[in-house]
């Protein structure tokens, strides 16, 4: 008899149990879905030390590949006061071959256009010339993204690139005695360093 209650019990349990590992394994999911999130916004906090702002979104459309599209806005103090305004365009291709899609190492080729406002300034800090110049370039970053249980990101990358299209779109002369020399070389070089957070859904 005790036999038969204890069977019975059994039985009636194994539902319920995996009815709980069922559950559970849901909730997981829900927490850890990073492995379904295909698109990603993000902004590179190390702009916020040149007083500029950035923002880019990332979708994947095939497994282990993505497209970035991103703008930057910014005047650094840091550069004399060059004013840029860039769209950038990324190719991600991820190496590491990680279960969730956006994670791990990546290589990306990008394509970059720039509008650069460059004021040259005196002794006394009295803009002397306005040149306004654009660029369209090429380059190659290596970075890696992680994506958290609860979808915030973080990406690091670095890279290079060059800009075999520089142009001067226009020149204010406004002090004679202080000429604005334009060198197609200064602006041939592109270095890209970044730290982004971001969030996935």
């Amino acid at each position: 008899m005790n036999n038969k209650i204890l069977l019975y019990l059994l039985i009636a349990f194994f539902p319920i149990k995996e009815g709980i590992a069922q559950a559970e394994e849901n909730n997981n999911s829900s927490l850890n879905n990073e492995f379904e999130r295909k698109h990603v916004l993000k902004t590179n906090i190390l702009s916020l030390l040149t007083t500029s702002a950035s923002l880019s979104y990332e979708h994947t459309f095939i497994n282990l590949t993505s497209l970035q599209a991103g703008i930057y806005y910014g005047r650094s103090t840091l550069l004399d006061g060059i004013e840029r305004l860039s769209i950038t365009a990324e190719y991600r291709m991820y190496l590491s071959k990680e279960k969730s899609l956006l994670v791990g190492t990546y290589l990306a080729p990008y394509l970059k256009y720039q509008h650069i406002v460059d004021r040259e300034e005196d002794k006394n800090e009295k803009t002397t010339a306005v040149a306004r110049i654009s660029t369209i370039g090429v380059g190659l970053l290596l970075g890696r993204q992680w994506i958290a249980r609860k979808g915030f990101t973080v990406d690091m990358y670095a890279g290079a690139g060059f800009n075999p299209q520089v142009k001067l779109k226009s020149l204010s002369q406004l002090d004679k005695n202080h000429p604005y020399y334009f060198s197609e070389r200064r602006w041939q070089a592109d270095i890209r360093l970044g730290m982004v957070i971001g969030y996935a859904f």
